[in-house]
């Protein structure tokens, strides 16, 4: 029997890194059902690795001059473009220059990697199109549906393009445009899922699922070894958003031994490092290993060989936090901002910090888990495995969402309706 096609939209996969750990259990439950094709838009580097049951195209993003100026004649003649643009002088005068350049910025790189396409795939088949991001290649799918319909189209949305804030000019290119075309819209979380139907009460909440990523039970080790001091994990990338620097100020007021590892790179490492150098490298009783970017496999290990006491975030803002979910499928009590999914990620298995803590909410937080009796932090302990098992779980929640895409596709086969619109 032959299987319908699915072509999934990647950034990194089968590159490493970026989203490839998160692609790859989905990937996994894809192909049971499905003829996938992973469409990556990055070159393939030398250590992509790729499956043999997948099909691959890559494609990279190389706008010209010449290009950039043909797109923005084509913003005009398209109809949508003329509705993103009412939707941007609705809004009001705040950014509204920036926000017509990124709204033509967009445009232009959709349409872009729509020539990609054309030349690539047969439009009239029936596929499912799968995009991982809900980005600028997800317009073109919707932009251009218009005139085949032949296909069911899917998208996630995680933070950087679901949150207003996390877009410069804070707004969103195409996103009425895009709502309106899509047939399911997967969401990380409740609250994710929440505030985007808050922010376009015209989309359909029905076309709205909330399916978490999940990650792989990780084993984390189960004893500590005696004399070995608390030790606290940190893992992000470095940068304002995740002010990681707090975490270090916090360990200025911390009297009983500590070791902090934290894991990831980013634009702030150094102003990091030299915090550290200045503030802590003499302190005692306080140990940091600033470890820099590692990769998946690499943090997983570091679970499985060491004891980890507490995991701790002090993000301004998250989706549902990956690094968080495999703290909790390790094992691990977590301390965490109340931003995002965090508030439903921490009960009973951590303690859960204001949006905007003070360092010394931050360093109390962690000199509770210091003194907590073993009962209780074996209890906390439990309490993390227990709700990572029941709703952040990589393999359940593939399935689960394999299964819907499966069933939307069927009836997607069943509604097919063929027009000659177009712009």
């Amino acid at each position: 029997m032959t299987m319908e096609k699915l072509y999934l939209v990647t950034e990194t996969y089968p590159n490493p890194g970026g989203d490839s750990n998160f692609v790859i259990p989905e990937l996994q439950e894809l192909k049971k059902k499905f003829e996938v094709t992973v469409i990556c838009l990055s070159k393939r580097g030398l250590e992509a690795k790729l499956d043999s049951e997948v099909q691959y195209l890559f494609w990279n993003l190389d706008l010209t001059v010449a290009s950039k100026l043909k797109y923005s004649c084509k913003y005009f003649a398209t109809r949508d473009c003329w509705r993103e643009l009412g939707q941007i002088l609705k809004e009001g005068k705040k950014n509204i220059i920036g926000r017509l350049v990124k709204s033509f910025e967009f445009f232009s790189c959709s349409e872009e990697f729509y020539g990609f396409l054309e030349k690539n795939l047969d439009p009239y088949e029936s596929a499912v199109f799968y995009t991982f991001w809900s980005k600028f290649y997800t317009l073109p799918l919707i932009i251009h549906k218009k005139k085949y319909s032949s296909y069911c189209l899917i998208t996630r949305l995680h933070g950087c393009d679901l949150y207003q804030e996390r877009y410069l000019y804070g707004r969103q290119p195409f996103k009425a445009v895009i709502n309106n075309g899509l047939d399911r819209l997967y969401f990380l979380g409740r609250l994710s899922q929440k505030y985007y139907l808050n922010v376009y009460p015209e989309l359909d909440k029905s076309k709205t699922i909330v399916c978490p990523l999940g990650v792989r039970k990780i084993y984390g080790k189960k004893e500590k070894e005696t004399g070995k001091p608390f030790l606290l994990m940190s893992c992000s990338s470095v940068i304002p958003l995740k002010r990681v620097l707090w975490i270090a100020e916090a360990l200025e007021r911390i009297k009983e031994p500590i070791k902090w590892v934290h894991f990831g790179g980013g634009a702030e490492l150094s102003r990091l490092r030299q915090y550290v150098l200045k503030n802590l490298a003499n302190k005692e009783g306080v140990e940091i290993e600033l470890k820099g970017d590692t990769s998946n496999e690499g943090v997983h290990r570091f679970y499985e060989e060491n004891y980890v006491d507490c995991f701790i975030t002090v993000s301004a803002t998250e989706g549902c936090p990956v690094s968080v979910m495999e703290a909790m499928a390790a094992g691990v009590p977590v301390i965490a901002t109340a931003v995002g999914e965090l508030p439903l990620m921490i009960d009973e298995n951590g303690i859960l910090l204001g949006e905007n803590p003070e360092l010394e909410e931050i360093s109390e937080a962690i000199c509770t888990m210091m003194k907590m009796s073993e009962k209780s932090k074996r209890q906390m302990r439990e309490k993390s495995k227990q709700i990572w098992e029941k709703y952040y779980s990589a393999v359940i929640n593939s399935k689960k969402m394999v299964e819907d895409i499966q069933k939307l596709s069927i009836e997607n086969r069943g509604n097919i309706k063929w027009s000659t619109g177009g712009y």
